[in-house]
């Protein structure tokens, strides 16, 4: 290891013997596989030693064998040749959760001792009831009265068990005006889905079409209806305006009206009214 530096030769060491050590728990009773897995790691370690004189990739090496350090301690199942039955089975090390393989032989054997003591026990009480034995029961009073007579224990047992309410979760659920509500849905994954709301739209809240431009919606739907049916009606109202300007500038009065309207009539004075015309006698007057 003459490349290495002292810090990096204390590293390799302390990690050579971590590799051993977890190698030993992760193949235990198996000598084989340990014996070929140290071999290995002795042969990389000197080829590492000779052949290695850059700095930065015996760093780098070193940072490898500590994640082969964290497999082997995650390495909880493995697989174990049968030679009987030349087979692999599954071998469970202590650091997993479930436990190796004596661990749940003794939890499954203790399991079925329990179901059966309760079973045991729990016979008698299904025959006999209210503390009377079957024999009693035979030889004192009716049988009829006893008959349905039922103990506090078994009424418990036939009791029924109502399954657990569904459990529900929270979604967040995006509209389509950017604003979001909560919904409770069964799936335990928080969900975010995009959902057009028909609330948000210009037909129902005409507000949106001021606040988002109004040029950027689309010309679907009931909205492109709309528009196609009364959207000519302004042009047709300023038309129509435009139109009685024009009328009345071609009949605006003028003062060559003035000469059909005074035919017939007479001047007036300056200064003095005009003289009411005497009317003609009519028939049959004096």
């Amino acid at each position: 290891m003459s490349a290495f530096t002292p810090t990096q030769r204390h590293r390799a060491i302390g990690l050579y013997k971590r590799l051993l050590r977890t190698s030993q728990q992760t193949f235990v009773n198996d000598e084989a596989t340990m014996h070929a897995w140290r071999l290995e790691v002795r042969r990389k370690f000197d080829e590492a030693a000779r052949t290695q004189t850059d700095s930065a990739a015996i760093d780098q090496g070193l940072k490898e064998w500590d994640e082969v350090v964290d497999v082997l301690k995650r390495n909880v199942v493995q697989g174990k040749l049968n030679d009987e039955s030349n087979a692999y089975r599954l071998r469970l090390t202590k650091d997993t959760e479930l436990g190796n393989n004596e661990d749940d032989y003794k939890k499954k054997k203790k399991r079925w001792d329990d179901f059966a003591a309760s079973s045991k026990s729990g016979s008698p009480s299904r025959v006999m009831c209210g503390g009377a034995t079957a024999a009693g029961a035979g030889a004192g009073a009716p049988s009829a009265s006893r008959g349905f007579h039922t103990c506090a224990r078994a009424f418990k047992e036939a009791e029924r068990h109502f399954p657990r309410p569904i459990p529900h979760f929270p979604s967040t659920t995006i509209l389509a005006d950017g604003s979001s509500i909560t919904l409770s849905t069964t799936s335990p994954r928080s969900s975010v889905r995009l959902t057009r709301d028909p609330t948000n739209h210009p037909l129902w809240n005409p507000g949106l079409e001021r606040r988002a431009g109004g040029d950027d919606e689309d010309e679907s739907g009931r909205l492109g209806r709309f528009r196609k049916r009364f959207g000519g009606a302004e042009d047709a109202v300023a038309a129509e305006s435009s139109g009685d300007k024009g009328a009345k500038g071609r009949n605006a009065f003028g003062e060559q009206d003035l000469d059909w309207m005074s035919v017939g009539g007479r001047e007036a004075r300056a200064g003095k009214p005009l003289a009411n015309k005497k009317g003609a006698k009519g028939k049959g007057k004096k």
